[in-house]
């Protein structure tokens, strides 16, 4: 997908919060995961896993703390950091439509593309079925378009999503609930379809309840039932930290349409 390139820096984020009136959902969150790797954001059910995936995906603003994608201030610019980051299925956010097929989802999503972009070209090359095929191959999936969305297995939809979330070769990609209905094995497939992802550029944050996913991560962030972070208050991982990265040269990324916006 992405070309790595030789700059290390993907995600920044420094003390992010989301205060609502019932209180913090997440707060002192410093989030750091060097372009092309793989993030795992993980903590009991409550603990603001999923608000702060969609904040890290431009969906959600944060209400406090500071966000980047790249060259791209997520918090200042929502609608171009939009743009940087597919986002797999997501309940209540980007639902698949249980009723369509796997064809008739993929033609839906195609037509939300064209309408947002029209008949422009980019990257050299449109958004069509190629794009599709393309994107089903990078994640292993091999699916019969005239299965309905409600009857494909969990690994399937949730990888499905991700492809979809793959139009247009975004470089960051947000895929949350990687524990839904899966076993322990099949969470470790996707996680490991997901890798191969990183190993063409592309920076990956997943969310899921599954502490046991750590060892398969290059960066772990535990949140604690506060929504704050376990530990020393970082994501810990083999990147740097967030002020060197921060310093670092950051590389420009071209917006490009993905699915579920």
């Amino acid at each position: 997908m992405t070309s790595a390139g030789d700059c290390h820096e993907g995600i920044v984020g420094s003390g992010l919060g989301l205060e609502t009136s019932k209180g913090w959902v997440y707060r002192d969150v410093d989030l750091v995961v060097p372009r092309g790797a793989l993030a795992l954001v993980t903590g009991p059910a409550g603990c603001g896993k999923t608000a702060l995936l969609l904040a890290v995906a431009a969906r959600m603003r944060p209400s406090a703390g500071a966000l980047r994608l790249g060259d791209c201030d997520a918090v200042a610019q929502p609608q171009r950091a939009r743009r940087l980051v597919g986002l797999g299925e997501t309940a209540g956010v980007n639902d698949l439509d249980p009723t369509l097929t796997v064809a008739a989802q993929v033609k839906a999503e195609l037509a939300m593309h064209k309408r947002s972009r029209g008949h422009e070209r980019l990257h050299g090359h449109g958004h069509g079925h190629t794009d599709i095929d393309a994107a089903f191959a990078s994640v292993g999936l091999d699916l019969d378009p005239h299965t309905r969305i409600t009857d494909l297995h969990a690994a399937d939809r949730l990888l499905l999503g991700v492809a979809l979330a793959l139009i247009g070769e975004p470089p960051f990609l947000v895929v949350d609930d990687l524990h839904e209905d899966l076993t322990p094995d099949e969470r470790e497939l996707v996680l490991d379809r997901l890798r191969g992802l990183t190993r063409s550029g592309t920076t990956i944050v997943v969310g899921s309840l599954d502490p046991a996913l750590a060892p398969l991560a290059d960066v772990v962030l535990a949140l604690d039932g506060a929504g704050r972070p376990s530990g020393d208050g970082r994501s810990s991982g083999d990147g740097r930290g967030a002020a060197d990265l921060a310093a670092s040269p950051a590389p420009h990324f071209e917006e490009t349409t993905h699915a579920l916006v």
